[in-house]
Parts: C-alpha cells; sequence; structure tokens
C-alpha cells in the first residue's frame, strides 16, 4: 500500500498503520481515513470534511448546524453540535477577529477561501470538545499550529539499519564478571575471590572421569570412605578411580570389624597403559587382552602389560 502510490499520505508502512488503527478505533471504512488523513508536525489529522463522517459513525452525534453570521470584519463562523445523553448544545465560533489575532488572516488558504477556513476551524473545535471525533485535529487547523521538535528516532548509520541501532540502545548492559568485582577490604585493598580463609580445608580435586573406562556406566562419588576422598565409583563393576582418572581399587574394602553376609568377588584390576597411563578396559577384548580408549593400545596382559 506505501508504495502503490494511490493514497500519497501514506507512503511508509507506518503511516499505513496509523491509518489503519485510526479506521479501526472510529468505526469508518478505511478508505475514507486513507484518502482524508494526512500527517502535519508530525502529528496524524484528518481533513474537515472527513471529521463529519467520524462524526456520525461514532453514534452519538444527534444534532449539527453551521451558519455565517456578519460581514466584513464581523464574519463569524458558528457550529452547532449536539451530543446523545448531553442536555446542553455545543457551540463554538471562529471569526475574523480571531484569525487576525493568531496571525493567520494574512496566509494564502484565509486570503483565498477565507470563509471555508473559519468555517473548518469552528467545525474542528465543537467536534473535538463534544468528543465526537476522539480528539483528532482538522487538516486545516493542524497547518496553523507551529511546529514543535520532532523525537530522534535511531537511523541508518555506520552500516547499521534504524532497527539495529535501537536493539543495541535497547539492549542491557553487560554484566560485570564478578558481582564482587569492586569489593575492597577493610585496609582497602582488592578483595582476592581465590584466596583461602586460615583454617579452611584444601580444595578437593575434580575427578577428571564422568563414565566407567570398564563398562562405560555413570560413575559415582556415593558410599565411599574417608581415605578415597576426591574418587569415583562405578556401582556396577565396582571399580574405584581417582581424580585423574587412575584405577586406585577393584572394589571398595569393608570397614573393619563390618561383617558381611556375603562377599563380592574382587573385579581384575587393570594397569595402566604404559604408552600415555591412562586406564585400561577389557570391553571388546580377549581374557588376555585389553586396550587404552585414550591412545586405542591393545596390551598383553599375560606379558606383564607389554603392547
Amino acid at each position: 500500500m506505501a508504495r502503490s502510490g494511490f493514497f500519497p499520505a501514506l507512503n511508509t508502512p507506518e503511516r499505513a498503520v496509523v491509518a489503519r488503527q485510526m479506521a479501526f478505533d472510529n468505526g469508518v471504512p478505511f478508505s475514507l481515513i486513507a484518502s482524508n488523513i494526512a500527517f502535519i508536525n508530525n502529528r496524524a489529522c484528518l481533513y474537515g470534511d472527513a471529521l463529519i463522517g467520524v462524526a456520525h459513525a461514532s453514534g452519538n452525534m444527534t444534532d449539527f448546524e453551521e451558519t455565517m453570521e456578519g460581514v466584513g470584519e464581523t464574519l463569524t463562523a458558528v457550529c452547532r453540535v449536539r451530543r446523545r445523553g448531553v442536555a446542553t448544545e455545543i457551540v463554538r465560533t471562529f471569526s475574523v477577529a480571531d484569525a487576525k489575532k493568531a496571525n493567520l488572516i494574512n496566509k494564502d488558504p484565509y486570503k483565498t477561501y477565507l470563509r471555508r477556513m473559519l468555517q473548518m476551524r469552528a467545525r474542528s473545535w465543537a467536534l473535538r470538545d463534544a468528543g465526537l471525533v476522539q480528539g483528532i485535529i482538522a487538516r486545516e487547523e493542524a497547518d496553523d499550529i507551529p511546529a514543535g521538535p520532532i523525537p530522534a528516532f535511531p537511523t541508518a548509520r555506520d552500516g547499521k539499519t534504524a532497527t539495529q541501532a535501537l536493539a543495541e540502545r535497547l539492549a542491557p548492559e553487560p554484566a560485570p564478571d564478578s558481582v564482587f568485582a569492586d569489593r575492597e577490604t577493610v585496609s582497602g585493598g582488592p578483595i582476592d575471590d581465590d584466596a583461602q580463609e586460615p583454617n579452611a580445608p584444601a580444595p578437593t580435586a575434580k575427578p577428571k572421569l564422568m563414565i566407567c573406562p570398564n563398562c562405560d556406566g555413570p560413575l559415582t562419588t556415593g558410599g565411599l570412605s574417608e581415605e578415597y576422598v576426591g574418587c569415583m565409583r562405578c556401582p556396577k563393576c565396582e571399580i574405584i578411580i581417582n581424580a585423574d582418572g587412575e584405577l586406585v581399587a577393584g572394589s571398595q574394602a569393608e570397614p573393619e570389624g563390618a561383617e558381611s553376609s556375603e562377599a563380592a568377588p574382587p573385579a581384575q584390576v587393570l594397569p595402566a597403559c604404559p604408552n600415555c597411563g591412562n586406564a585400561l578396559t577389557q570391553k571388546g577384548c580377549s581374557p588376555d587382552y585389553a586396550r587404552c580408549p585414550k591412545c586405542l593400545r591393545f596390551v598383553d596382559l599375560t606379558e606383564g602389560g607389554a603392547e
């Protein structure tokens, strides 16, 4: 629609949206608004002839009358409007004296069409004050309003579109690396977040493996005694691996003094890979061989770990 040229005032998609919304809000055909809308000083308005159509469409105007009184310097346009449910008649006037006082009398439209310009100004006031056009101003009146400052909107620059520039302006500021980045100690020096408290326990090394190298099952830290702090256990094949991925024990030793109704047979403890030191696995191998998942080497277990 903006590119069709049929409605000169709607030369951008944004103006077409404004016209469509204005027609919807006032219950009038879109063609009436599109043909009579104008944008003066960055404000949408309608020609005076279209204001009557908007007022009738509201269903609240019960009477409308326009007259011209006086001659010469006393010429005055009078507009009388009655609104449904309001007993008082609304009367608005605009005279040659009013036009002179507003410095309008010497403008070209007033020199050429004096009676029409006075009529449109009185009509605009009466219909707006009666609440029949939802505050829409007449184009003939909007032309006489001094231009005010237009809000500055982001424009395309530095290779960015207006939408991109607006998105950057509305984007939240990035959060600092640490919420305590600006903290300082009582002595005035910065706080070291990595510093340990005097009696704080040493940090526990985080395990490097989360999958059992034998059965590919998940490892867990549950059920381990204090001597295996920092290690992980495979509940399926009962092996214990330390933080470096090295095999520590085939199964967790029972605490001293504890009695077990049935002792589980210990799992075979595989040596480390002679090439990279990683834990070996027999998955997919014969009983006499093991393989290294890291460097893909096979180790002969009967030869003491020879490749």
